[in-house]
Formats: C-alpha cells, sequence, structure tokens
C-alpha cells in the first residue's frame, strides 16, 4: 500500500466512514475552495482556514479527541505502517497526554516518544521533531509513572 493510500485508509478509520463516504463528505468544501485534493490526502489552502476549522471543535474536547486518534492508529496499524507514520502518531499522542491518568498508559506513552526521539535522532528529521513538547509530555509522564 502506498503511503498516500495509507492516509486516506486511516482517514477513513478514524471518521468511521468508507474511503468513498470521506471523499463525498470533502467534496463541498473542495469545490469551495478550502481544501485540495492531493494523491491520497487533503489539505487545507491556508493556515487560516485550517486554524477555523479547528476552532469548530468545542475546546474540552480537542486533547481527547487527538489522543483517541493516536490509540486508534497505534491500535490498527501495522508494525511497518507505525515505523512509516511514528511523527504523525507520536503528534496525535502528545496532543493528548494532558487527559492521561492511568500509570500504564502514561508509560506506553513515554516509551512511545522515547522509539520516535531515537528514529528522528537518527535520521534528518532530528531538527523538524518537536523534542520540546516531547519532553513536557514524557517529563512528567516519567516521574510520575516512576514516583506515584
Amino acid at each position: 500500500m502506498s503511503r498516500e493510500r495509507g492516509r486516506d485508509r486511516h482517514v477513513a478509520l478514524v471518521f468511521r466512514e468508507s474511503e468513498e463516504e470521506i471523499h463525498t463528505s470533502l467534496l463541498e468544501a473542495a469545490r469551495a475552495g478550502l481544501i485540495l485534493r492531493l494523491e491520497g490526502s487533503y489539505a487545507f489552502l491556508h493556515d487560516r482556514i485550517q486554524e477555523a476549522a479547528y476552532a469548530l471543535i468545542p475546546e474540552g474536547e480537542c486533547a481527547g479527541a487527538h489522543f483517541g486518534i493516536g490509540r486508534l492508529l497505534l491500535a490498527t496499524m501495522t508494525e511497518e505502517q507505525l515505523d512509516e507514520h511514528l511523527f504523525d502518531v507520536a503528534s496525535q499522542l502528545n496532543r493528548g497526554a494532558g487527559q492521561l491518568t492511568d500509570r500504564n498508559e502514561k508509560a506506553e506513552v513515554a516509551i512511545f516518544n522515547l522509539r520516535t526521539g531515537r528514529k528522528a535522532k537518527a535520521s534528518a528529521a532530528h531538527a523538524a521533531f518537536p523534542w520540546r513538547t516531547s519532553r513536557q509530555v514524557s517529563s512528567p509522564l516519567h516521574y510520575s509513572y516512576l514516583y506515584r
């Protein structure tokens, strides 16, 4: 499966709709010039459009939504797919990590961040990986796992 085809499948999975239903749902936004259909994915045509769409999500639900997406991707991806989308999954998990209360889940996210950090360090993505965010998430997770 190509990387682009994999994105369509994951978007469909998150929204619990078929790929065809996703394309149909986004067709009007594409025709209105709000999003652009790329090979296997969609992109907002401007950051402000993305910000406006994101603002439609109730404030208290954003972190939970991100963490839920991260969990869903982790549960459904093969190891090969996960390795290919490691940074995307880590980003979703980290955006919702403040919602974590379970000690084992905190440890799993911290270990996942370690794996992601190692991959970033070993690649040219080292400069692009959000180390500050990862440390902000992993350090408290590490502390709370070990000392509580």
